[in-house]
């Protein structure tokens, strides 16, 4: 299979919701919807085309068998403007915002003299009066040129308002049996509507075509259009790794780990001394499981944009082959889940 690019476009407000608990009639607030869905919201969207289009009687009688599974692979998932020509991801989350809200700053790593902190170096702002912040987006190629340029460097960062808007919607549940409203049961939840040109740019295998069509996303199925387009100019790896004596992995999608954070796993790998991180909250990721029609269990994810900074001992060792293989151990099955990019580091 080849890999090829859908450009998927919202036409209407879309929820993708996390994994935070929530019961109707004990919380009024469901959740913020995500701006960026798990990639198997893509995969289940896409998936359902597939079968759609192709005839398929599986889906229909709810029995899919992993061969099934391996007739479409989802890869990266970027947020895309094809008239401006931005493509965005999850902005590392080792950058700083100032208190002027106007440019963000890389990091800073000093020397680690707390005993109870697993790392031989601490993350610090490089500037004063700086604070981390979630939530934010890059543009891919500022991954591997801006960021990488260390302290100091202002690197232009975007916020979910730069490119959608949120939509407050108000809802009652509704009885199953007689389809009347339940009292007690009053929810609230913010959509999100994306500005005009944006969506989601899905980089996929398949040995079938997608070319043009609708697809629904997302809570209540929203409409949605997709077409097959070429492939973007979306660097992938960087020259300077080999040279580097500090490299970076940065997550580019929600990641499992048997540890939760990864720190174990990483923190045992040869040639490569893992010397700090900057990880996000974790996640809880689920689903349901649709032969068994029954809720899978969740479990923990890394979110996109965590950092994990490695010192190199040799030159003999390809990280990225061995960080590959131990994400391939926990994400079976999970398409578009473990994904990641190594870029150079310019320590002090």
């Amino acid at each position: 299979m080849n890999k090829s690019y859908l450009f998927i476009q919202p036409l209407d407000t879309l929820f993708f919701r996390s994994g935070k608990p929530f019961s109707k009639g004990e919380e009024a607030f469901v959740d913020s919807s995500m701006v960026i869905p798990y990639p198997s919201v893509i995969w289940g969207a896409l998936f359902t085309s597939l079968c759609i289009n192709s005839g398929e009687e599986r889906l229909q009688k709810f029995s899919i068998k992993d061969e099934d599974l391996q007739k479409l692979q989802v890869h990266h998932i970027y947020l895309h403007n094809p008239v401006l020509g931005k493509t965005l991801i999850p902005a590392p989350l080792d950058l700083f915002v100032d208190d002027k809200r106007e440019y963000f700053f890389t990091e800073k790593y000093i020397n680690n003299t707390l005993s109870n902190v697993p790392f031989s170096t601490l993350l610090k702002p490089s500037i004063k009066d700086t604070e981390r912040e979630e939530n934010l987006f890059i543009n891919v190629e500022d991954l591997f040129e801006s960021y990488t340029a260390r302290q100091n460097y202002r690197t232009t960062v975007y916020t979910p308002d730069n490119f959608s808007t949120k939509n407050p919607k108000v809802g009652i549940a509704l009885s199953k049996t007689s389809r009347t409203t339940v009292n007690e049961q009053f929810y609230k939840v913010e959509m999100v509507e994306f500005a005009k040109n944006w969506g989601f740019l899905v980089e996929y295998e398949s040995n079938y075509a997608f070319d043009n069509g609708i697809l629904k996303l997302g809570g209540e199925g929203k409409l949605a259009s997709f077409k097959k387009i070429e492939q973007p100019k979306i660097p992938i790896s960087s020259t300077d790794i080999e040279q580097a004596k500090y490299v970076k992995v940065y997550i580019q999608s929600p990641t499992f780990w048997e540890s939760g954070d990864g720190i174990e796993e990483l923190n045992n790998i040869d040639g490569f001394e893992l010397v700090s991180a900057s990880i996000g909250k974790y996640l809880s990721i689920g689903g349901f499981d649709v032969n068994k029609k029954e809720p899978k269990s969740m479990k923990k994810a890394v979110p996109a944009g965590s950092i994990y900074l490695f010192k190199k001992e040799n030159n003999n060792s390809n990280l990225a082959d061995i960080i590959k293989t131990l994400i391939t151990d926990n994400t079976a099955n999970c398409n578009g889940f473990g994904k990641f990019q190594v870029i150079p580091f310019k320590a002090n």
